[in-house]
């Protein structure tokens, strides 16, 4: 049960957990896109990508419109 002013997150699950922090920022699933919060929680960049690479200097690689491929 969420208790009330309870923030909640569903990070993105990287290499068997969540999401690491990179430039202090990690990404999150929200309706099936993703975004980037804080350590506190924060959302500095709301869920509108269909995949987004880890920030690094300061900058992040995201997709919009992409198509999942099956491999094999």
């Amino acid at each position: 049960m969420k208790e009330k002013g309870t923030a909640v997150r569903r990070p993105l699950l990287y290499d068997n957990g969540p999401d690491y922090f990179e430039d202090g920022m990690a990404r999150f699933v929200a309706k099936g896109k993703l975004g980037f919060h804080d350590q506190s929680l924060k959302i500095w960049i709301p869920a509108r990508y269909d995949f987004a690479f880890p920030f690094v200097d300061g900058k992040a690689k995201v997709g919009m419109d992409c198509k999942l491929i099956p491999h094999g």
